[in-house]
């Protein structure tokens, strides 16, 4: 959707199908960051909400700059979004679906202010352009840029950075479990992710890997879901690099030491839990002189990885699960929790790629085909890396 002015700054937003069946982009302006709430037409948006317990329908003639929620539309149902020039609702971040039923429903995300109702909640309208009114205040509580999806037996919210509920279909909403403090979230240092089905049952969940602060690579993962619900990452075969013999390791062992030739290589081992009496798988990747090296550990007994940066005496501290207070869409050090797949013999799978246009090494990893871990480490080049299961 173009920039027409400099005052328009896009907020995230999700694709729909609105009631004539034109495939459309909401979205919204963060028209604060350049404008005082005053001369905006929030106020009038508020004096309407207030009003008549539902939005309103504004445009380009409403006094003020316009601000909050608005939507394209395609004009070939692919691509070629022309503005609606409609706006209607406050909110920053719509996230616009309809639910399993075909009634159109929005997660309400950023208000610009933290006690800010009407950047919260459920909300539910017959058409897009206004009328919209709050069916559930409370849940989800705000934040940034959630998503519905519902997936067999079970529905889902996903969070932009930090949250992921889950309860079973058809089950009211007050049963929403939160996966994030159950440290059972699938954050694997992705940012926004977004969900689509691309076949029956095959669900593929895409964001972006920070790099050096807002925005970075593309990522696209392939969804798994457990019998409980709970969701894992693997990734998805159509997008692994082709690579030549020299680029592949296939049974990286205890001990190896492996000098990366070439800037991008991918590397896999078997992991027996039976032969690792410490209980702690640790990969060590060694950059060039001044850079600090990181680990990648799997720890068998405490169901847990970690990438961390490596201290001078060549210890890795401890790094904390988004429920402890990591903080995986950094990309950065982090660690997952309750990995599944770990108890017989599994395999792991490591992608390395160095970067001249990004400063640094992006890290993958796939953990037993259920769960990913991605790290990018800004001025750092890996060039070696060693396998020992024994530390």
């Amino acid at each position: 959707t173009p920039l027409t002015a400099q005052w328009q700054c896009i907020g995230t937003g999700t694709p729909f199908v609105d009631n004539a069946g034109r495939l459309c982009l909401a979205y919204a302006l963060h028209t604060e960051r350049l404008c005082a709430d005053g001369d905006t037409t929030l106020p009038a948006q508020l004096e309407w909400l207030a009003r008549h317990g539902a939005t309103g329908t504004f445009d380009q003639t409403t006094p003020g700059v316009p601000i909050g929620s608005t939507y394209a539309i395609s004009g070939d149902g692919v691509a070629d979004f022309h503005p609606s020039g409609i706006f209607f609702h406050p909110c920053r971040n719509p996230s616009i679906y309809r639910d399993p039923h075909g009634e159109l429903r929005m997660l309400a995300n950023y208000a610009g202010a933290a006690d800010a109702s009407w950047g919260k909640g459920i909300w539910a309208a017959d058409t897009v352009d206004g009328g919209w009114h709050c069916i559930n205040a409370d849940f989800p509580p705000g934040g940034d840029c959630t998503f519905f999806f519902r997936w067999g037996d079970y529905d889902y919210i996903i969070g932009g950075f930090v949250n992921l509920w889950l309860k079973p279909a058809e089950a009211p909403d007050s049963t929403y479990v939160d996966l994030v403090a159950a440290e059972d979230d699938c954050y694997d240092g992705l940012n926004v992710p977004t969900i689509t089905q691309v076949a029956p049952g095959r669900l593929l969940m895409a964001g972006w890997c920070a790099i050096r602060g807002w925005g970075g690579a593309l990522v696209i993962r392939d969804l798994v879901q457990h019998a409980d619900g709970r969701l894992g990452t693997r990734w998805m075969p159509e997008l692994l690099p082709q690579l030549a013999p020299h680029q592949h390791i296939t049974a990286l062992t205890a001990g190896q030491h492996v000098v990366l030739p070439v800037d991008v290589m991918l590397l896999e081992f078997t992991v027996d839990p039976a032969a690792v009496p410490t209980g702690c798988v640790d990969v060590r990747f060694g950059a060039q002189a001044g850079a600090p090296p990181c680990a990648l550990q799997i720890d068998l007994r405490a169901r847990r990885a970690q990438y961390s940066t490596v201290a001078a005496d060549g210890m890795a501290a401890p790094q904390g699960t988004l429920r402890a207070g990591g903080n995986p869409a950094q990309g950065g050090d982090y660690a997952i929790a309750n990995l599944r797949g770990i108890d017989a013999p599994f395999a792991v799978r490591i992608l390395i790629i160095r970067d001249t246009k990004l400063g640094g090494t992006l890290i993958d990893c796939e953990i037993a085909g259920q769960r990913t871990m991605l790290t990018f480490r800004p001025d750092v080049w890996v060039s070696h890396v060693t396998m020992n299961k024994e530390e």
